[in-house]
């Protein structure tokens, strides 16, 4: 379990059970505000979804570095299942330990599992965490994409990821994040990456 903040709906769906067709849908929404969480996750739209849609949805010149935000996303903190489109991020994410948890920083999303899709998103900004004991993940469109059935395509991004500068060379190998140990490679889907200056 984990607690998370976020600018416009904190959590979706955490209880569902897995056979719903419940669905939630977060369509055109922006934030324009920090958003800070004591420890936990944090994110500027959206905390935790599952079975959902964030569409269109915005984060602007958005800051997050308050102590013990374990999970750091420029759109959401935890996606399950959800489709995640359309939406855009100029933000500045740290994500830091807290206790034997990993850290993750997403320009989009922290952290996305099962069939979640992430399709025609931006980021600009910086991303990094602070070093822990365990894998870390920072990623500039995704930290971490956990399943195979994960896709993540035609996005765009720039600015820094755990310190490096990203271009139109390297953004396709740092838009998902791998393990900083070495032991979780990227198994998502992953396509049509390019630069973005955020302008």
């Amino acid at each position: 379990k984990i607690a998370v903040a976020a600018g416009v709906l904190g959590s979706y769906g955490y209880t569902i059970n897995a056979e719903s067709t419940d669905e939630a849908i977060v369509k055109d929404c922006t934030n324009i505000t920090a958003v800070e969480a004591y420890r936990g996750g944090v994110a500027g739209v959206v905390g935790y979804i599952r079975n959902g849609v964030i569409d269109g949805c915005t984060y602007l010149n958005g800051r997050s570095d308050s102590q013990n935000n374990t999970y750091a996303g420029g759109i959401v903190c935890i996606a399950d299942d959800t489709i995640i489109r359309g939406c855009k991020a100029t933000a500045d994410l740290v994500s830091k330990p807290v206790g034997s948890l990993y850290n993750r920083c997403g320009g989009i999303a922290a952290w996305t599992r099962g069939a979640t899709t992430v399709e025609n998103c931006q980021f600009f900004g910086n991303l990094k965490y602070t070093a822990s004991v365990k894998d870390d993940f920072c990623g500039g469109i995704v930290a971490l994409a956990e399943d195979e059935e994960c896709v993540v395509k035609d996005c765009s991004y720039g600015g820094t990821v755990n310190g490096v500068t990203i271009s139109e060379n390297n953004c396709a190998e740092h838009a998902v994040g791998a393990g900083s140990m070495g032991n979780y490679p990227v198994i998502a889907t992953v396509s049509n990456i390019s630069y973005w200056n955020g302008k």
